[in-house]
């Protein structure tokens, strides 16, 4: 139970001209990374395979040159230029233009890279990559170190050719670049768990959720912090958003983020794994983004220690409600599965915890199903 939780608060949270649609992502053999807070790392490759090959372009050219020279910056620009489709659902995209832009002294560059991004994104973009240009290269070196295994096989013949880098230990915030970067928190998620014309945003959630002016909303397992700006905005001054992680290095980011922003209803609070550690009866909403599988499955909830570890875990969560408060869990609904819960098991799970009254938002449930709980 403790090691599925770690990995799902960990992977998940809840962006040239022209761009071919992304690839699905590739499965990866992982290495445990050596910081304290990050011991098991994702199972899957986090970016699509377009931008692992900007990504292996610079790291390559740069350590054959000793230095990341023009002839490396060309390479990745190369990789960037061939790139095809709605990159503005990428940030990492927009994040490596900037990157470049910085490496080549040219300021105009980076704004205007980061022009293309919203608010809440551009400023993890300027953290990780161009700020510190040499912190954004460690980064970028991990990140190839740590995939480029199973991904070379992806990647053109002449940049295979060049090989992978040694393994390195990720930097600090390599958790949370991780995160950033990756494919599944692109800015059009929210629009992949849908089949209506238009699809959804990430502002348009928040609102169909019904999370508005002075909430106050808990983000379980709130990642890197895909949703602190639809929510920071939509709750405003007088709200309070508190992103929820049991990674260090993720609150850090959290709070930097709301700091760098200067809002000042942007909180985090790092909770241990067995229950989220929220203030009894003091939100108007909790939302958890595909955490609940990491939480309970079909096959522990049929054992007596899964299903009270379970209620547990979910008394946490109707214990911070106001009286009026809601839940509002999103998860794939894995049927009669093993691996996963059913969304009636998370219906009868969220009745015995407190929460009986339960509905399902209309418009969801391609790639995950939106619930509603509440007394």
């Amino acid at each position: 139970m403790t090691a599925r939780i770690l990995i799902s608060m960990l992977v998940l949270a809840c962006g040239p001209a022209g761009v071919e649609p992304p690839l699905e992502r590739q499965s990866a053999k992982t290495r445990a990374a050596p910081q304290k807070e990050h011991k098991e790392a994702a199972s899957t490759l986090p970016v699509t395979r377009d931008h692992f090959r900007v990504e292996h372009a610079l790291v390559m050219a740069s350590r054959a040159q000793g230095r990341v020279g023009p002839d490396a910056q060309e390479a990745a620009l190369a990789e960037l230029r061939r790139m095809r489709g709605p990159l503005d659902a990428f940030p990492l995209t927009h994040g490596l233009q900037a990157h470049l832009a910085a490496l080549r002294k040219d300021p105009a560059g980076v704004e205007a890279a980061l022009a293309r991004l919203p608010l809440d994104r551009r400023v993890g973009a300027r953290r990780f990559l161009v700020d510190d240009p040499d912190r954004g290269a460690a980064l970028i070196a991990a990140q190839v170190a740590h995939y480029c295994d199973e991904a070379l096989a992806t990647l053109p013949p002449t940049q295979r050719a060049l090989g992978c880098p040694e393994p390195v230990d990720p930097p600090p915030l390599y958790v949370a670049f991780e995160q950033w970067a990756g494919a599944s928190h692109n800015l059009g998620r929210v629009a992949s768990w849908s089949t209506r014309t238009p699809a959804p945003s990430r502002e348009d959630f928040v609102a169909e959720v019904g999370i508005g002016a002075g909430d106050r909303v808990a983000d379980v397992g709130a990642g890197e912090g895909y949703f602190l700006g639809p929510i920071a905005g939509a709750v405003g001054p007088t709200g309070r958003y508190t992103g929820v992680e049991i990674d260090a290095g993720l609150v850090e980011h959290l709070r930097w983020t709301g700091e760098s922003l200067g809002w000042g209803q942007v909180d985090a609070t790092l909770s241990p794994l067995e229950r989220p550690a929220l203030d009894r009866g003091a939100y108007d909403v909790v939302l958890v983004c595909e955490v609940m599988k990491a939480v309970v499955t079909n096959d522990s909830a049929r054992t007596p220690d899964g299903r009270a570890a379970a209620l547990h875990w979910m008394g946490g969560l109707v214990e911070a409600l106001k009286p009026d408060g809601r839940l509002i869990v999103v998860d794939h609904d894995f049927g009669d599965a093993p691996n996963g819960p059913s969304l009636e098991l998370l219906r009868e799970l969220a009745g015995e915890a407190g929460l009986p009254a339960a509905r399902e938002l209309d418009g969801y449930g391609r790639m995950n199903h939106v619930l509603e709980f509440s007394r």
